[in-house]
């Protein structure tokens, strides 16, 4: 959202900021929220509770009403997460010229391909349903829920548009801007890994996720490199000293990695990561290079093979994406 902004810096603004229902999450959102706004950037930022008391249709028309009072002429709505119904809903009834899909990671490309392309979300497995809804929310509440939409897209990555569809590159300009007006020290012969809680979220397993990791450490540090591990906030403690254990020198940091290095004045030469969206992001930031690790799709939760393999046939056009076998394995890949 940054980004946006910062591309049309001469025009109204106003960023709104929902928070996650949980308290524990909503908590850890919080801080990393002001680690990344620069609040000088935004005319108005409105925070809202994730937990609404009553009909989330209520509390998103009251929101219009109070937006579309102050302007009715709404030129652009930016939005990071279209899966979730209460800002889909937000921007399609502010009713802005354009409707701008931002990148929420490597998401976007699941939901280029299998949403956005086709013109509608999320998927309509039972139409009189959708319908039903559709009706009822125009009659009770008087906001339009349409079966189709066309949403444009503000992305790092290189997706073929949809008919009709616009595409934005981004180029990470805000943050260049910093960069360029900051001291950073190179660290020589340091690879930094961006890590990613994919066994914590059930994507692959942990003893396969260290696998993978030796893996790395066996290509890499053979060069006379170090290996800095990255976590992602949702990793575990427990798999982060596994890998402290086998050499890696983990450091947790409680910013996003775009301005983690910023923060502390370096400038990488390097990163690698399975896929993590740093991988294309850092470079444009940094100027550094970066390498994908491929996985073995066959170690991959089945209902996520397909989009990963999206992930890694995008990230093949940018950057190099690169396998890592044990002997043992060479057979079966």
């Amino acid at each position: 959202m940054q980004e946006a902004r910062y591309l049309f810096k001469d025009q109204k603004n106003i960023l709104i900021v929902r928070y996650d229902s949980q308290p524990e999450r909503k908590l850890k959102a919080s801080k990393l929220f002001d680690n990344v706004i620069n609040n000088l950037l935004w005319e108005k930022i409105i925070y809202i509770d994730g937990y609404v008391k009553g009909s989330i249709y209520k509390d998103i028309k009251k929101l219009v009403i109070e937006l579309k009072s102050k302007d009715n002429n709404i030129d652009k709505v930016f939005i990071g997460e279209v899966r979730n119904l209460y800002f889909r809903l937000l921007a399609i009834n502010l009713k802005p010229r354009l409707i701008y899909k931002v990148d929420d990671g490597a998401s976007s490309i699941h939901i280029q391909y299998h949403y956005l392309k086709k013109g509608y979300y999320p998927k309509i497995n039972n139409l009189l349903k959708e319908y039903t809804k559709y009706i009822y929310i125009k009659i009770r509440y008087g906001l339009i829920l349409p079966l189709k939409f066309k949403f444009h897209l503000f992305t790092i990555f290189d997706l073929d548009p949809h008919r009709n569809q616009k595409k934005m590159s981004n180029y990470y300009s805000y943050l260049n801007s910093l960069i360029k007006n900051n001291e950073n020290t190179k660290r020589k012969n340091v690879i930094y890994f961006m890590g990613a809680p994919l066994s914590e979220d059930g994507r692959i397993s942990e003893e396969y996720f260290i696998m993978k990791m030796r893996q790395v450490s066996d290509k890499f540090e053979i060069s006379g490199n170090n290996i800095v591990y990255i976590p992602h906030r949702r990793e575990s403690d427990s798999k982060l000293n596994i890998l402290n254990e086998m050499g890696y020198e983990v450091e947790r940091w409680d910013d996003i990695a775009e301005l983690g290095f910023k923060k502390r004045g370096i400038l990488p030469s390097k990163i690698i990561s399975f896929y993590s969206t740093t991988l294309i992001t850092i470079p444009l930031i940094y100027g550094c290079s970066a390498e994908s690790v491929e996985l073995d799709l066959t170690q991959v939760r089945e209902q996520d093979r397909g989009d990963i393999k999206l992930i890694y046939n995008e990230y093949r056009k940018i950057i190099p994406v690169i396998k890592l076998y044990e002997v043992h394995d060479d057979k079966n890949n």
